[in-house]
């Protein structure tokens, strides 16, 4: 079964398929905006062919059209692709932008950022979240931003989260598996009728190590963004480990 959301009036068309969206905009006069991830986590850690540059391409058309171009970064910002924000991989820049997670560090907050033709849009209590601007979150966001801005965390992100693909492609490339994503937002796919059922289970009691498989063969790791190259090396072994004996 699949949930989607609740707003029924959204348009879906192909990650990464500008042509569709031009196509859609020809059979709808009704769209207002383009909602996209730069990198799509729970689809499989999905990258457009051309890489960041459809976001470029999407801000265009949105420009184009009049429509507000806004980008969820709830798993790709605060760091974890290399940039604070994964569109700065682009020169892209969006009217409107999501984030959580990353941005407190694991405190419960979230925040949407608005500029150009959304600026205004949002006044004070407009909008009310279980996961506000509290000032203790608010300081907390703050300390993140600096311990973020002020290091060289993105920048281990970037190298350690290479590693960890470049390690698992050169061992298990033979069988068909590749890499994806991102700094830290690592995406190992995995032949497409591999049975991939038991994965999450067996690396937990088998490997210690917490995964998630997404798009049915895609195995997700989202690692701290400043571990060593002795942690990367015990993950990339772990998951080796977990794997090989599924291609013999």
């Amino acid at each position: 079964m699949k949930f989607y959301t609740l707003d029924e009036d959204f348009i879906r068309v192909p990650f990464g398929d500008i042509a569709a969206i031009k196509q859609a905009a020809q059979d709808h006069d009704e769209i207002c905006a383009i909602f996209v991830e730069p990198i799509q986590g729970e689809g499989g850690l999905n990258t457009a062919a051309n890489g960041f540059t459809y976001l470029e391409e999407l801000q265009v058309e949105c420009e184009a059209r009049n429509w507000l171009f806004m980008l969820d970064e709830v798993q790709t910002g605060n760091g974890r692709t290399g940039k604070y924000f994964a569109y700065q991989h682009s020169n892209a820049r969006p009217d409107v932008l999501t984030t959580a997670k990353g941005l407190g560090n694991g405190f419960p907050v979230g925040a949407c950022m608005v500029r150009g033709r959304a600026n205004g849009l949002f006044g004070a209590g407009s909008h009310g979240s279980t996961y506000g601007g509290t000032p203790l979150a608010s300081r907390v966001v703050h300390s993140v931003y600096d311990v973020l801005a002020n290091s060289d965390i993105m920048t281990n992100a970037v190298t350690e989260g290479l590693f960890i693909r470049e390690t698992l492609v050169d061992t298990l490339g033979q069988y068909g598996v590749s890499s994806r994503g991102a700094g830290m937002m690592i995406g190992i796919a995995l032949p497409e009728d591999m049975d991939c059922s038991q994965l999450v289970d067996r690396a937990r009691d088998e490997q210690k190590l917490i995964i998630n498989v997404t798009g049915g063969h895609v195995v997700r790791l989202l690692p701290p963004l400043n571990m060593s190259r002795d942690e990367s090396t015990q993950v990339a072994e772990r998951l080796i480990d977990l794997l090989k004996p599924s291609f013999r």
